[in-house]
């Protein structure tokens, strides 16, 4: 039971490994090649929208209590 259970893990770590290296190498930019930072501004793209979107709820939702809360009344 237990020599089943660490062959197990030890199975699981090498597979672990093996498809993060052959990930590595794909991702890795060959001799000659140029370095894709598409990718980078991709990310800093969606990270920026993210931001904003985030922004722009806390204002709409700060709008709109302040709309209820200071509401004008007939005097």
């Amino acid at each position: 039971m237990f020599k089943t259970r660490i062959l197990s893990a030890l199975g699981g770590f090498g597979a672990a490994v093996l498809f993060a290296a052959s990930a590595h190498a794909q991702s890795a930019p060959g001799p000659g090649d140029a370095p894709d930072t598409a990718l980078g501004w991709d990310h800093l793209w969606n990270e920026v929208l993210i931001d904003l979107y985030v922004i722009g709820i806390i204002f709409g939702v700060a709008a709109i209590y302040m709309l209820i809360k200071y509401r004008a009344t007939s005097p």
